[in-house]
């Protein structure tokens, strides 16, 4: 039964989550291995096997779909840049001054990227979210409201305080 309810909401939302996938995607290594399907798939495999989120709404749905996509693109990143590099990687700033949802990040400042955020959650999971879903998932400050059950001035706000906490956390000169 549980096979079902899971089927049938992975179909219904198959095509949001492919789109997602996709804005991703964009700006990754012409020779990446995920394509967006691939890592649409990824997600699913990674979502299947944790907590029962078939069984949740469609919020929390989107929710474990934008972090497990995010922590894909992140052990790819990793992988990626061990092979490169021998494993030693250097902190790298950000380039550009703002991280529109559009932002694409380059292999290593993705791993930077992920272990802003891993901190920014300790402090402040709902900022976390915000910076993930508006990232990661390329919601619009409306629709982050909608998931997260805030509006649209708060989705800002967290979005500001998220975006300069992960700036500041990144920056190499701050080490």
């Amino acid at each position: 039964m549980a096979e079902n309810v899971e089927d049938d909401r992975f179909k219904s939302v198959y095509s949001e989550l492919r789109d997602m996938a996709a804005r991703r995607m964009v700006g990754q290594p012409r020779n990446h291995t995920l394509s967006p399907t691939a890592l649409l798939h990824e997600a699913y495999m990674r979502v299947d096997s944790g907590e029962k989120c078939w069984e949740q709404d469609r919020t929390y749905l989107f929710r474990a779909f934008a972090g497990e996509m995010r922590r894909t693109l992140i052990d790819s990143a990793r992988r990626r840049a061990a092979l490169k590099r021998g494993g030693d990687r250097k902190k790298e700033p950000l380039s550009g001054v703002d991280l529109p949802a559009s932002r694409l990040f380059d292999e290593a400042e993705l791993v930077d990227l992920d272990e802003a955020l891993e901190a920014l959650s300790d402090i402040d999971s709902r900022a976390c979210a915000v910076f993930e879903l508006r990232c990661f998932a390329g919601l619009t400050f409306r629709e982050i409201g909608e998931v997260l059950s805030l509006s649209e001035t708060v989705a800002k706000e967290e979005w500001s305080y998220a975006e300069a906490w992960v700036k500041r956390k990144m920056d190499p000169s701050r080490s």
